[in-house]
């Protein structure tokens, strides 16, 4: 493990927030009194679950959802979620953390994860199309009409069209006479 995420749980010697270990075979690291614990050394907690929350932004968390749902169900972790103001994946137990070397387990595969490269997370690209009404280009944001520019018959009117995500219909329409 590289990495030291934030917790939910409570140093048992100052109180304070304690963060994933580091070292092998330890759970739990206090940033403040520089001690390391295992979980069964750890009884508190700062809120109703007993969670690990990494850094992560919305778009690779939507695209990396699979794979912690995997973990999270290996596990059987009660919860797994985003925190959209803190910009954070939560995962969590609601009684209590797993054993010191389970929960490494899971941080290491959290970690492997994280550290694949997100191929493809956007996809752009511009079609071409004549529907005998319009002829114009569309803009695809991973398969999904986003934008299209077209040129209107027989009036020749030029059109941006705009699209918002799940929604068939355009959601902006502004035409400009030539």
């Amino acid at each position: 493990m590289k990495k030291t995420y934030g917790t939910s749980a409570k140093c048992p010697k100052c109180g304070k927030q304690l963060y994933t270990s580091d070292i092998k075979g330890y759970s739990f690291v206090c940033k403040e009194c520089d001690e390391n614990f295992y979980t069964i050394e750890v009884q508190d907690c700062v809120a109703d679950f007993w969670e690990i929350n990494i850094p992560m932004q919305l778009q690779s968390f939507k695209v990396k959802l699979p794979n912690l749902q995997n973990i999270s169900s290996k596990y059987k972790c009660d919860f797994l979620g985003y925190d959209d103001n803190a910009e954070m994946l939560d995962i969590g137990w609601k009684k209590g953390f797993p054993g010191s070397n389970i929960l490494n387990q899971i941080v290491e595969e959290i970690e492997n994860v994280l550290e694949k490269k997100e191929e493809n997370i956007m996809k752009i690209k511009a079609k071409k199309y004549d529907d005998g009404c319009a002829r114009g280009i569309q803009i695809l944001v991973n398969d999904e009409i986003v934008a299209s520019v077209d040129i209107t018959r027989p009036d020749d009117e030029i059109r941006i069209i705009s699209y918002k995500e799940d929604v068939d219909e355009p959601v902006n329409i502004t035409s400009y006479n030539r």
